[in-house]
């Protein structure tokens, strides 16, 4: 679990550079008229986008593993 916490805390060193390559992939692909490729590749920048508002929204590195640790404590 520790490897899980490592990639939440650190989030934004994965995240940004994600989301601007896969992007440009992206419409590079869009463009040249290959859709399906295009869609796996914006599907990979939405991802990291959310994963950094996420991160935000937490409250940066260490709110962002005390929520995921407190997620996993609950009982359902």
């Amino acid at each position: 679990m520790d490897i899980v916490f490592f990639i939440i805390k650190y989030i934004p060193f994965w995240s940004v550079p994600m989301v601007i390559i896969a992007g440009y992939f992206s419409y590079l692909y869009w463009i040249k008229d290959i859709r399906e490729i295009a869609l796996i590749f914006g599907v990979v920048a939405f991802f990291s986008f959310v994963s950094l508002s996420y991160w935000i929204i937490a409250g940066g590195p260490t709110g962002s593993v005390q929520y995921i640790q407190q997620f996993e404590k609950q009982d359902f």
